[in-house]
């Protein structure tokens, strides 16, 4: 039991229930969390580009980095993000942080003060919510649809909001292969939710760290790539074309918020090391290589997809993404899933329960599934189990 005679020296935005446990042991099969697949991993060639870095650019690593981030990796960024998102910057705007975590940290703590209110999807990434929590902010979600945030509940939202003397800090949403439930945004929708964001003032955090895992569908503009979009920070990250473990992420404010952004950024970007082993290996690989990942994570998509519907069939509502790492299950509004969750870690297997995800209200009707992790034979045989312990419960037929 920890001492508590030291709590009132703790800052207020400290959790005061922290617990330190030991961490559970990782089951055979883990559908919870959105790990890319080891095998593809590209540790021989990044083992390559590190000693190739090192041989050019090894000297420099006795100096303190540049606070946003090695220059010639935020230049690498800004072309990969005019190439495949429309947004053309240069890289005085670009910030490397340690993955999209330290965004969503940094970009909070930039605009919330305890008792601010947050837009979002009504359901959306785990981890920002824990970081929007952490600063104390409210949520308040918006309805989605197989785009995501629907435009006119977003402003019925906003004008809600402004008749109880409440502004939002700003709009936080996930357009490309929405976490959890993997929703696709077009351009369209894109331009409506940026002009209601600009019709109100208000900042929009745009998240788009899923964008490069395209399977299916046309390629569409970020919302930072539209004209007049100087209410918008953005973020990125090298997590799921890589590692989670290398930590390497980016933002890119307008010059309306960098000065500011840079006034929070402790100045401590990503280690060097990696930096350079990351930028010599995506100047000489990045398209092929994220090709061949879309080519793999489609076929465990697939694999997941065939694999629901031979062991629950119909008895759940899924929708197929176009990209992503994550398929989104609903049950029956009268089921209560949580329950379920340690007895399914006892036999095995874990899955992302839906309350964890969502703004508001309950939601343990529904579950998130990250299919990138497994190769396609442990999918299919997670599945099974998964399926046999929700039968074995009453919640599926047998």
């Amino acid at each position: 039991m920890s001492d508590k005679k030291y709590n009132s020296f703790f800052a207020n935005n400290v959790p005061q229930n922290s617990v330190l446990t030991e961490p559970l042991p990782r089951p055979k099969y883990d559908f919870a969390v959105a790990f890319p697949d080891p095998d593809h991993f590209p540790i021989g060639d990044l083992h390559e580009s590190l000693g190739e870095a090192l041989k050019d650019q090894g000297r420099d690593l006795v100096f303190y980095p540049h606070p946003q981030g090695l220059l010639e990796f935020r230049e690498l960024v800004c072309k990969k993000i005019k190439d495949n998102r429309g947004i053309d910057v240069g890289p005085q705007n670009v910030i490397i942080t340690a993955g999209s975590g330290q965004s969503i940290n940094l970009i909070t703590q930039l605009f919330i003060n305890p008792g601010d209110t947050i837009v979002s999807e009504q359901f959306t990434y785990t981890g920002a919510l824990r970081v929007f929590e952490r600063f104390g902010a409210k949520m308040a979600g918006v309805e989605m649809d197989e785009e995501g945030m629907i435009p006119e509940f977003l402003e019925n939202k906003l004008i809600e909001l402004k008749n109880s003397g409440v502004t939002p800090k700003f709009i936080y949403t996930i357009p490309t292969f929405q976490n959890p439930v993997g929703t696709d945004m077009s351009f369209d929708r894109k331009k409506e939710i940026l002009a209601i964001s600009q019709k109100y003032q208000i900042p929009l955090f745009e998240d788009d760290c899923y964008a490069d895992l395209r399977f299916e569908g046309e390629n569409s503009p970020a919302i930072a790539s539209l004209n007049g979009q100087d209410n918008v920070v953005y973020s990125g990250s090298f997590s799921k074309i890589l590692a989670p473990g290398l930590r390497l992420g980016w933002i890119v404010a307008p010059d309306t918020f960098l000065p500011y952004l840079m006034a929070v950024n402790p100045g401590t970007p990503p280690s060097q090391f990696t930096i350079l082993s990351a930028l010599y290996f995506l100047k000489k690989n990045m398209e092929e290589h994220v090709a061949n990942l879309c080519n793999m994570f489609r076929g465990k998509r697939d694999c997941m997809l065939g694999a629901i519907g031979e062991s629950m069939g119909s008895e759940v509502e899924i929708i197929a993404p176009k990209g992503g790492l994550y398929l989104w299950l609903k049950f029956p509004d009268d089921i209560d899933l949580e329950p379920i969750l340690p007895i399914a870690r006892e036999k095995g297997v874990i899955f992302g329960l839906g309350n964890t995800f969502s703004t508001g209200k309950k939601a343990n009707n529904y579950i998130r599934l990250c299919y990138g992790y497994h190769n396609l034979e442990d999918t299919v045989s997670g599945i099974e189990l998964l399926a046999n312990v929700f039968r074995e419960q009453g919640l599926l037929k047998s």
